[in-house]
């Protein structure tokens, strides 16, 4: 893997350096096993069956449910392996049962739904103790964060580089996921007009998390034509001014970031708004988090 991707432009150069649970919604519960119309049967002869639980997640609440027989009790046990306790539901006319569980980060909580005929398997799952805030951001709908077009955190609509700096915790859970980043790195003009040299760097890297994620970045657009470096994988990313085109009587800038008047290159407007995806790399699922750093100005 190629950490550090370099990009070249205008003369002067630039670097790249619900709760979770999965419910089987039957359309038929059965306590012999016989197939009901239309639907999966769940069998509730042997106890009641818990619904899907994710292994990971970032909430630190979950909604256990589950079916069984009609007017049920059913006990459901919680196990953080510090403490035990338990919870009493009672299935409504169709049988199903839920409750509401707080759970400690960072630590498998199990969950197992009994009642007097018996017990399904346990269910385990973990609350991360880094989690990303973005994918519990409800107001901004369920899709936060994972497109390009359609919903990317916002970031900043002006992220000046008059040192700008935000860092960001996330995660990636399941299969497919992956978040993007909408910041305007925005070129401001005080410091080129009061002490002529280029002050804008956007750059992009992970300070934690760089064994397991990667990120793309794309400059102006979603579409492929907007990707730096495309093709290449990278842990950081920078875009800033560097002058190293000698003038015509073959001298190089004292500072490579000068600009504005004679002998220097024009100040230009480096402004740009800029995605940044981060994707899994190391093939796992679980509560590894990356901190990605997002900056504009020289550092």
């Amino acid at each position: 893997m190629k950490n550090t991707a370099i990009i070249a432009a205008l003369g002067l150069s630039a670097g790249c350096t619900t709760i979770g649970l999965k419910t089987t919604n039957p359309d038929s519960i059965s306590d012999d096993g016989d197939t009901g119309s239309g639907g999966e049967t769940v069998d509730v002869s042997d106890g009641p069956v818990l619904d899907a639980v994710d292994r990971y997640r970032n909430e630190d609440l979950m909604i256990a449910s589950g079916l069984s027989l009609p007017g049920d009790i059913v006990t459901l046990t919680i196990d953080d392996g510090s403490t035990s306790y338990e919870y009493l539901a009672v299935a409504d006319d169709s049988g199903a049962f839920s409750a509401e569980i707080g759970l400690v980060r960072g630590v498998d909580t199990t969950v197992t739904a009994s009642n007097e005929i018996g017990a399904d398997e346990p269910a385990v799952t973990q609350a991360c103790t880094i989690w990303d805030a973005y994918e519990l951001d409800q107001a901004s709908g369920d899709d936060y964060g994972d497109t390009c077009e359609d919903n990317p955190v916002i970031v900043s609509d002006d992220f000046s580089d008059d040192l700008s700096l935000e860092d960001i915790y996330g995660n990636v859970l399941t299969d497919g996921d992956e978040d993007w980043y909408r910041v305007v790195a925005t070129d401001s003009t005080f410091i080129e007009d009061s002490y002529r040299y280029e002050n804008y760097r956007f750059q992009a890297n992970f300070i934690e998390g760089a064994d397991s994620y990667e990120i793309r970045v794309f400059r102006n657009s979603c579409e492929a034509s907007g990707e730096e470096c495309a093709g290449e994988s990278y842990t950081e990313y920078s875009y800033f001014a560097d002058d190293t085109t000698p003038d015509e009587n073959g001298d190089l800038p004292d500072d490579p970031r000068a600009c504005g008047g004679e002998p220097f290159n024009d100040c230009a407007d480096f402004t740009a708004t800029y995605y940044v995806v981060v994707r899994r790399t190391d093939g796992a699922l679980d509560c590894t988090h990356y901190k990605l750093r997002l900056q504009n100005g020289n550092w």
